[in-house]
């Protein structure tokens, strides 16, 4: 049998394997960290209804991520009806547990967006502010424990 180059129909006398290609894949990164768009230090007016309250920015690296689970702690004295939103002030998820004293927990968020490979997203969590509320100051972070990225 007798092989031929397709495009110069000359003979092919040799053979060889081609050397392949190397691939590098790396897993997908996401991180969180605090937003630029952070609310500033202010009073929180009672009552009122869907304040932000803090800020966050969740970032890929490698591939899309998104949202999965997000647990708050910190003090939510005089705050209830928890929901996260994004930049659009579209509604992702609404608390599932609310406990004032150790937490806010969002599980299984079902229509968080996917943040792309090598972009960022910026997440506002909001509350209504009770009507009997005259406390303390009100402060709120992203835990570690409990937030998960997928």
């Amino acid at each position: 049998m007798n092989a031929y180059d397709s495009l110069t129909s000359n003979a092919v006398s040799g053979y060889s394997k081609p050397a392949g290609a190397v691939f590098t894949i790396g897993s997908a990164v996401g991180t969180l960290a605090a937003s630029n768009n952070n609310p500033l230090s202010t009073l929180l007016l009672s009552p009122s209804t869907a304040q932000k309250v803090t800020a966050f920015k969740l970032s890929a690296t490698n591939d899309g991520v998104r949202l999965y689970d997000v647990t708050l702690t910190g003090s939510f004295a005089g705050l209830s009806n928890f929901k996260i939103t994004n930049d659009a002030g579209t509604v992702i998820a609404t608390a599932t547990t609310i406990n004032g004293a150790t937490g806010v927990v969002f599980s299984q968020i079902s229509n968080a967006p996917v943040v792309a490979k090598d972009t960022s997203a910026n997440y506002y969590v909001v509350a209504d502010v009770d009507s009997s509320t005259n406390g303390g100051p009100v402060y709120i972070n992203v835990a570690l424990a409990g937030t998960n990225i997928k």
